[in-house]
């Protein structure tokens, strides 16, 4: 009887999915967003996605003010996925600074999953077509400490699923402290020629496509943008490009 009774018990293991851990929840599950990203549904269906756009420059849900007090914008437009709210915030420390790398998968596709919402102006038109994807680069201490550019990694999922190329198209001149901790001025005197163009990338020449070559630069988190604006300002003026962001979360 005990040998039929785990016969039975095998039999019905494989009709029954087996359970996986959800990265976000850590509770088993068997109904799962897809076999590569290890979400359970619910917690994917409470992730703080940002669906209303009031600031269409930034993509922010709320008037803005650092767009409107910004002397000049080099993006035409950034977009993120989602609010960075606490929950976020820990599963954002868990894959930069805990060597979590599952989660960069998990990212991508809220990345991914978000493009319906990427451009949202009031002509409704839709996601530009870009040419070549970038990414916002991070100093050699920081790359040797952590190991890796998430930002890279995330610009490396969204290439392969949308089959664009990534290049690398930035150097970062200096090491700066997190931007995380300081004020708006810190910030800004920080970006002071941060960023130089690396002269070995080669992306499509607008003479070549009949018009500016649009880039898209990925970053992790959207805070002031002051980030973001510097890495346009170089790609816009030296590449003569039409800029555009988009990050994880903001």
């Amino acid at each position: 009887m005990r040998v039929v009774q785990q016969l039975r018990q095998w039999a019905e293991s494989l009709l029954v999915p087996a359970q996986s851990v959800c990265l976000l929840c850590k509770r088993p599950s068997r109904q799962l967003v897809n076999r590569r990203i290890s979400i359970c549904m619910a917690c994917a269906d409470e992730l703080p996605r940002i669906r209303k756009v009031v600031c269409t420059t930034c993509g922010r849900a709320a008037d803005c003010h650092d767009c409107a007090r910004r002397e000049q914008t080099y993006f035409l437009e950034s977009r993120s996925s989602v609010s960075y709210t606490a929950e976020m915030k820990e599963l954002l420390a868990r894959y930069k600074y805990r060597g979590d790398e599952r989660l960069q998968q998990v990212l991508a596709w809220m990345m991914i999953t978000a493009t319906p919402t990427f451009t949202q102006l009031p002509m409704q038109r839709k996601i530009p077509q870009i040419d070549v994807i970038t990414y916002v680069p991070i100093s050699q201490k920081r790359l040797l400490e952590r190991g890796f550019n998430q930002a890279e990694q995330l610009a490396a999922g969204l290439g392969l699923h949308w089959k664009k190329p990534v290049v690398p198209l930035l150097m970062r001149a200096r090491h700066t402290e997190k931007q995380s901790h300081k004020s708006r001025h810190e910030r800004l005197a920080d970006m002071q020629e941060l960023f130089q163009l690396d002269q070995a990338a080669v992306i499509p020449s607008a003479y070549t496509l009949g018009r500016p070559p649009r880039i898209l630069i990925i970053d992790d988190v959207y805070t002031t943008g002051s980030t973001m604006n510097e890495c346009a300002k170089i790609i816009s003026q030296q590449l003569h490009a039409d800029v555009y962001g988009f990050t994880w979360a903001r």
